[in-house]
């Protein structure tokens, strides 16, 4: 929980005009890196481009540019979650019993263990570097400020953060969802290319609402669940007609992206869908709110809180592809 408000913190301290122009160099980076100055097409794994382009963008903004360059960070970066999330489903086929005994026989843990430890001997010590340059008042860089931020709110809640521990959550939590979303939004946009001329011209006209409103689109399509808000009870809850729903019990709610009486035509990529959407409810229908009708981030107090971030990011990546 304490490591969800501190994304929420961090992504509103950053979701200013002060890390763009890190995006944007970090963004030139990798596409050189990947693509190099040709001026010929070249054929690339869409997903892999994507997944670096991710990775790399969060590092440099949370931890700056020694690190988004470090290959072998980098890789941890991208594979950890994958491997995490293997050793999630090889634990929950067991029965509770026999989880403390089995893990030591689990390869794909011992390599989550490997993978966290040389994330900690990559990172802690830039991490202890940039904090005591910022205690003796010397001129930091802003990722200096985000992590001085960073450990002042734990000072204050009596909590020690582990910075490498930190950084993989974050990737566990954003790196791979934007992944998916801009691939997926490339692949419907791919599919559908009257729509990348009007968002070039668009964009060199500095807008981005029909970006926004393909992004909400692609979002609704390419859904990361099949259910919307997923929640478990963790106490007796008893409604007004008697209903009892124990504890322990888990609880969803269905998404509505397919349903036709609210989106005509719900099978079809409408890039303008919720631009005209917008024309009656201007701020119910953009990319970061959640609603009732699009829970892609959630919806009120549960709204994903590294939504701006991604915004962001997205917007970015998406106008280097599709525009430079």
């Amino acid at each position: 929980m304490y490591a969800l408000q501190v994304l929420h913190g961090v992504t509103v301290l950053i979701s200013s005009d002060s890390i763009t122009e890190d995006m944007n160099t970090e963004v030139e980076a990798v596409l050189m890196d990947m693509l190099g100055n040709v001026q010929d097409w070249k054929t690339i794994d869409l997903k892999t481009l994507i997944h670096r382009l991710a990775a790399r963008v969060s590092c440099r903004v949370f931890l700056g540019p020694e690190l988004s360059d470090n290959a072998e960070w980098i890789d941890i970066d991208v594979t950890y979650t994958e491997n995490s999330m293997r050793v999630i489903y090889q634990l929950r086929s067991l029965h509770p019993i026999f989880r403390p005994i089995a893990q030591w026989w689990m390869p794909a843990l011992r390599v989550c263990r490997l993978q966290v430890a040389k994330s900690r001997e990559i990172i802690n010590p830039l991490v202890q570097k940039r904090l005591q340059k910022k205690a003796n008042g010397e001129a930091t860089e802003k990722t200096a400020d985000i992590i001085s931020w960073i450990d002042d709110k734990a000072r204050a809640k009596k909590t020690k953060i582990d910075f490498a521990e930190l950084q993989l959550f974050l990737s566990f939590a954003a790196v791979h969802t934007t992944t998916e979303m801009i691939s997926g939004l490339m692949c419907d946009l791919v599919e559908n290319e009257h729509w990348i001329s009007q968002i070039r011209e668009e964009t060199l006209l500095a807008s981005m609402k029909l970006l926004g409103s393909a992004m909400k689109e692609s979002q609704r399509l390419n859904k990361l669940t099949g259910l919307g808000t997923q929640r478990v009870v963790l106490s007796n809850v008893t409604f007004s007609n008697g209903t009892i729903i124990p504890r322990g019990y888990k609880l969803a709610v269905e998404h509505r992206f397919s349903d036709p009486t609210l989106y005509p035509k719900s099978e079809h990529f409408e890039a303008g869908r919720f631009l005209k959407l917008r024309d009656t409810d201007q701020s119910r229908w953009q990319f970061v709110t959640g609603s009732p009708e699009h829970l892609g981030f959630g919806y009120r107090k549960h709204t994903c809180p590294g939504r701006f971030f991604a915004s962001n990011e997205i917007n970015i990546i998406i106008v280097y592809l599709l525009v430079k």
